[in-house]
């Protein structure tokens, strides 16, 4: 389940730009709320996002569509000739884009940092927060890749060596060690393959399906 989601520097974009699923303290529809007490949130069941027509709506999901082709289809790489940067500022364009997303995989809530440009990805880290502290999995800065407390046994010295040559400017980290079953990064890695559903209107339709 998506909590949130943060842009910077993203096509349209120029501030950060936060989105969120936490409910607000509106009363009337308290009942329809997905309440996590763990954690001391109520989740929204559905929202919307609406505007005028260059508003940056479709710019803003394809920023999950980015996300989700980058870490499932590595292969393929962050290499686009175009910027992804905000159009309308010469600075920005050589700085990189910045994207954050907070997921609640059964009763762990993790947040996935990346930082990137059309021609690779300058940083990442995955961390698990809990209620009270947050604790990090691994982070990656450039070609260099460190393993937090809670991985340093499923990540070793001797397994660093292996996984370093992997780690080339264009393949995020998140899916080298989830396709290695690395515990906690598996699971984010399954969510993106298997339960983010990005649909378009330029997705196939239902009646072609039957």
């Amino acid at each position: 389940m998506i909590l949130s989601i943060t842009i910077k520097n993203w096509m349209s974009f120029k501030e950060k730009t936060f989105f969120t699923m936490e409910a607000g303290k509106e009363q009337s529809s308290r009942y329809t709320l997905a309440d996590f007490k763990r954690f001391r949130i109520k989740i929204l069941p559905i929202a919307a996002i609406f505007g005028s027509n260059a508003s940056g709506k479709s710019n803003f999901f394809k920023a999950f569509s980015f996300l989700q082709h980058l870490l499932t289809e590595p292969e393929k790489g962050v290499f686009s000739s175009k910027p992804y940067t905000f159009r309308f500022d010469e600075k920005l364009r050589k700085e990189p884009s910045e994207t954050e997303i907070q997921l609640m995989l059964g009763k762990y809530v993790y947040s996935y940092f990346l930082s990137f440009t059309n021609q690779r990805i300058i940083s990442e880290s995955l961390t698990l927060i809990n209620t009270s502290s947050s604790n990090l999995l691994f982070r990656r800065s450039g070609t260099k890749l460190e393993a937090g407390p809670t991985l340093s046994k499923a990540i070793t010295a001797e397994s660093l060596r292996f996984i370093q040559p992997l780690l080339n400017k264009e393949q995020p980290a998140l899916s080298i060690l989830g396709e290695a079953n690395i515990d906690h990064v598996k699971d984010v890695l399954d969510w993106f393959k298997h339960s983010l559903r990005i649909i378009t209107p330029n997705s196939i339709s239902i009646s072609k399906l039957e």
